[in-house]
């Protein structure tokens, strides 16, 4: 039950059915909307069970096994046409846990969308991937996702890219889904492998030690 719900509103002819192997089964849905139902936007999903049991008279084992139990489901979105409010917006564009320091790729993304309006919306859009001297070293496209009305939504991004080094900014140039309006977020971080600049330090540093040992222990004289 929910403002939204489309549970009142659908309905199929038989909520039970038996199929043998490899049979098929098409079960019409039914959207049945009242003149009085109030405009705006309303979801649901249909949800087939299989439960798969064991014939014990054709098992080879005397022992009983527990049934098999698998679940799928198609999304229903319905818009009832009327006074309806499209109204949304990207907040922000976040690193997991609020972190800014890696020592590699890939880098997890998440851009956090709000709708605020009484029908669902299908943001998406485009990242880009500037380094420390502001040249763009990644791109990549972000399909359309579905938030709905009142709601938060979280797409998770990933770019995949292992060696990095330096600081980088994400910006994420959202279009909200509707009169084709793009928000801007972005965000920054740093890639510092500190095992390699840990290992480069080493080595300069005893290059650098050497070489004043060496000049300590020989005297160089000019002949005349």
């Amino acid at each position: 039950k929910g403002p939204y719900t489309i549970k009142d509103y659908i309905s199929f002819p038989e909520k039970t059915f038996s199929l043998k192997l490899g049979e098929r089964a098409r079960i019409p849905v039914t959207i049945t909307i009242p003149p009085d139902a109030e405009p705006g936007g309303f979801y649901g999903s249909v949800l087939v069970s299989t439960v798969q049991t064991d014939d014990s008279e054709n098992s080879d084992s005397a022992t009983p096994r527990s049934p098999i139990i698998a679940r799928v489901g198609t999304l229903f979105f319905l818009t009832i046409p009327g006074d309806i409010s499209k109204e949304g917006e990207t907040k922000e564009i976040s690193l997991p846990n609020k972190k800014w320091w890696y020592e590699k790729g890939p880098i997890e993304l998440n851009i956090l969308y709000q709708n605020t309006g009484s029908v669902h919306l299908n943001p998406y859009g485009e990242l880009r991937v500037k380094n420390l001297f502001n040249e763009e070293v990644g791109f990549m496209e972000i399909e359309p996702w579905f938030a709905l009305p009142q709601s938060f939504r979280t797409r998770n991004i990933t770019w995949d890219r292992e060696v990095l080094f330096g600081r980088y900014t994400v910006t994420a140039y959202i279009n909200r889904g509707y009169d084709d309006i793009v928000d801007e977020v972005s965000v920054s971080f740093w890639v510092l492998p500190w095992k390699v600049i840990g290992g480069t330090f080493l080595i300069v540093f005893f290059v650098i030690f050497g070489i004043r040992t060496f000049l300590k222990r020989f005297e160089f004289k000019r002949r005349e």
